[in-house]
């Protein structure tokens, strides 16, 4: 998996939106058929609970490409993620 995240905002404010795009390479069984490419994009908003703890709210879609012929691409869909993300020096 390869991702990249931007925040608009920086952390260090109380409210600091981003987003995210990642690709990864899945490798479900041993033969090729079911390989495929996910694309994911998502865009996200940490709220800040503390100095050192936020709220994290992010959604998105997901996207597969096969890569073989004969594979499907079946992790098409959207994403949520709620979370608690800490910070610490």
């Amino acid at each position: 998996t390869v991702s990249i995240k931007q925040r608009l905002i920086p952390p260090s404010r109380p409210i600091s939106p981003f987003v995210r795009v990642e690709a990864s390479l899945q490798d479900v069984d041993s033969d090729d058929a079911d390989n495929a490419l996910i694309l994911r994009a998502t865009a996200g908003c940490d709220f800040m609970m503390s100095p050192d703890m936020a709220l994290v709210f992010e959604g998105g879609l997901s996207e597969a490409e096969a890569l073989s012929s004969d594979g499907t691409g079946n992790e098409d869909g959207w994403l949520m993620n709620v979370a608690m993300q800490f910070y610490w020096e």
